[in-house]
């Protein structure tokens, strides 16, 4: 599966006070700006009776409608989104969105990046802070879009140079909240085969939509894990469609995994530490990071 991970290096005219998540708020006024760049029928209540949601870049990159008979997903008739936001604080001034564009989605990061100028035009947050793209920035290095060289500036997982690590152990902390439902509910406690196993499941899902529907390797041994300090946390976001304050959950805390580490076992934790892991990653949701030992992500 094809992907690129560009950075937006941003500044704003003045200190932002973040009443909910940026990468929430972010998410929003992405969508937002990019709906009124793509939406030629405005006038329609929703994308679902739109008669152009079959070929609309919006509908397809922001709703990601799909057929109910769809093999990974049976019965359902949306899809995981087809790229990943990554908020960081530089300083009072200066923060970088990372966006993971997956699959086809690479084709059009010039409307996400036209989105973006919109949105820093228009302002942010709830005091309408402006701000501006500094640079755009892929694996430390200028970034221009050019359809021709897009193939030869993506990455693929999994990384073929992925080998089997051999450390004591691996600390997975996860930075945002991680939301995943077992058996109808959801977990507020996380061990390492449900974190294993919920990568695998992100994976396959986003390998059928958006990649070459790779067989993913089965795990033959789960690691020991000790969990850490893991509690439930309810995150505030703002829903411009319902226009009201809403809660998503997850558990927040640290996971030890005792090694050794097959080569499967590194393949799905650097797709989880790309991709993120759960529901509602497009918000943010479901980023961990992971200390001791090297995974090629």
């Amino acid at each position: 599966m094809k992907y690129i991970k560009l950075e937006y290096l941003l500044r704003y005219d003045r200190q932002v006070l973040w009443r909910y998540p940026a990468e929430t708020v972010f998410r929003s006024v992405l969508g937002m700006q990019f709906r009124r760049l793509c939406c030629v029928l405005r006038e329609q209540e929703s994308c679902a009776s739109c008669p152009l949601r079959e070929t609309c870049v919006y509908a397809w990159f922001f709703e990601s409608y799909i057929s109910a008979d769809t093999k990974v997903l049976p019965g359902r008739n949306r899809a995981s989104h087809p790229f990943v936001i990554e908020y960081d604080e530089i300083d009072a001034y200066h923060a970088r969105l990372s966006i993971v564009f997956i699959g086809k989605s690479r084709n059009f990061i010039p409307y996400v990046t036209t989105a973006l100028e919109r949105a820093g035009e228009k302002g942010i947050s709830f005091d309408r802070v402006p701000f501006q793209i500094e640079a755009v920035v892929l694996e430390g290095k200028p970034y221009a879009f050019s359809l021709n060289s897009l193939e030869a500036k993506s990455r693929t997982w999994p990384d073929a140079s992925i080998q089997v690590l051999d450390v004591p152990f691996l600390l997975v902390t996860f930075e945002t909240p991680f939301r995943l439902q077992e058996n109808g509910r959801y977990l507020t406690c996380v061990t390492g085969k449900q974190l294993l196993v919920a990568c695998s499941r992100r994976m396959e899902i986003l390998e059928s939509l958006y990649g070459d529907d790779y067989s993913i390797s089965p795990v033959e041994q789960y690691p020991v894990s000790y969990a850490f300090g893991q509690r439930w946390v309810d995150q505030d976001y703002y829903s411009s469609r319902q226009k009201t304050a809403m809660q998503l959950g997850g558990v927040k805390g640290r996971l030890l995994l005792k090694g050794p580490f097959s080569k499967e076992t590194i393949a799905l934790l650097a797709g989880g530490l790309l991709f993120h892991v759960g529901k509602n990653v497009s918000f943010g949701l479901g980023r961990y990071k992971i200390e001791e030992g090297r995974i090629n992500a």
